[in-house]
């Protein structure tokens, strides 16, 4: 029986899309063992950059795919773009809001929503400290999926009586910048949406890097954002990676029928 090639396209190296393309892979695998087929996949990273993420789509229809995964808004952008005319199928995941970023419409593309309640995330702040006063919105102009957040935010505080200060970044510098300007002026915590550029590499930084006698420091502005990291991850069932040279960011598997190794263990059929 030929194999299903399902190739997965991360928009970047980031750990939340890792974790998401672990899963979709282990996913994978446990369809073709289920089911008595091969799948073949490759994992494959767009590092951010939209001239690489049309390069891996168009190698993708170019070799006869049967559809191609994107992770996140850019990536599944890009590859909706590549299979217009061949009409491949297109399923992405990691897009809060898909009819936003018009990826909604066309019969040859679907997919996930990852979108949050951002009413209940807030709800979740003021029922940890019910004295906030002042809340820093941290996210980036880049990002589509911040828009509805941010203006759900903005609203919910603006019902609320509190006052909010906005700070953008579009590079892990500029999230430190921004961050530590949300403290000096005195903010006491910080919202971010499900935003891949402010979330999550830079926060470890700015933890280590903190002074103690800050609040940072002291994980007031942050338990908010390490709830709302804490129910990402429970969302997603990591898997394992091997590295494999050639394109950036390049991993390969192949999900093929087999048996479950002693204490539950599945096969792990990735080839080097």
């Amino acid at each position: 029986m030929k194999p299903i090639r399902w190739p997965v396209i991360k928009q970047m190296d980031h750990a939340s899309l890792d974790e998401i393309a672990n899963a979709i892979t282990a996913r994978l695998d446990a369809i073709a063992e289920e089911n008595g087929i091969t799948i073949e996949y490759e994992v494959t990273s767009g590092q951010g950059d939209q001239t690489v993420l049309r390069q891996l789509s168009d190698q993708a229809i170019a070799d006869g795919v049967d559809a191609i995964i994107p992770i996140a808004t850019t990536a599944a952008q890009v590859a909706a773009v590549s299979a217009e005319e061949s009409k491949t199928p297109v399923i992405f995941a990691a897009i809060s809001y898909p009819e936003t970023v018009e990826l909604t419409g066309m019969d040859y593309v679907t997919g996930t929503s990852d979108a949050l309640d951002t009413n209940q995330i807030l709800d979740m702040m003021f029922t940890q400290n019910p004295d906030i006063g002042s809340v820093g919105l941290l996210y980036s102009l880049s990002e589509p999926n911040s828009e509805v957040p941010i203006a759900d935010a903005k609203a919910y505080l603006d019902a609320k009586g509190v006052a909010y200060t906005e700070a953008t970044a579009n590079t892990n510098d500029e999230v430190i910048a921004a961050a530590s300007s949300l403290i000096a002026d005195g903010v006491d915590a910080v919202f971010t949406p499900t935003d891949n550029i402010i979330m999550p590499p830079s926060w470890p930084s700015m933890r280590t890097s903190s002074p103690p006698a800050s609040p940072l420091h002291r994980g007031r502005l942050l338990r908010a954002q390490r709830r709302l990291c804490h129910l990402r991850r429970q969302l997603h069932r990591p898997g394992c990676r091997n590295g494999r040279s050639g394109l950036p960011g390049h991993d390969r598997g192949h999900g093929r029928p087999g048996g479950l190794l002693p204490g539950g263990g599945r096969p792990d059929h990735r080839q080097l």
